[in-house]
């Protein structure tokens, strides 16, 4: 026979487990969360030539990107719209950060190649 003082222990210890889980518990949860995050995912670590080797090793086995699109994929009929380079390395500078830069410098114009151009035009 349990007296209601014991009682009343019993059931708060009860609440306590249910509502409060225990720290370690909680410590190990936030752990393994914040790990998955916070961790970048393991890889070979690499360092120069053979980093931009693999990251063109990489590039190369991508599929061949097409000069022109289409601007609606669904209709056959649409206009074709050409693809920009600067907007693919763009998009891709995470995968590719190396190659992303020497496309963008390569396929860049310069700022005043424009006076030269137009000063020789005919137009």
């Amino acid at each position: 026979v349990s007296t209601p003082n014991q009682q009343d222990e019993a059931r708060d210890e009860v609440q306590q487990d249910v509502v409060k889980p225990s720290s370690t518990r909680k410590r190990k949860l936030s752990q393994s969360l914040y790990s998955t995050v916070i961790e970048p995912p393991k890889s070979r670590s690499l360092s120069g030539p053979a980093k931009v080797l693999e990251e063109f090793g990489i590039y190369l086995k991508e599929p061949i990107v097409a000069m022109e699109v289409l601007v609606n994929p669904v209709d056959p009929d649409s206009e074709l719209c050409v693809t920009k380079p600067l907007e693919y390395w763009k998009s891709n500078q995470c995968r590719f950060p190396i190659l992303s830069e020497i496309g963008r410098d390569a396929v860049s114009v310069a700022a005043s190649s424009g006076c030269v151009e137009r000063a020789f035009s005919v137009a």
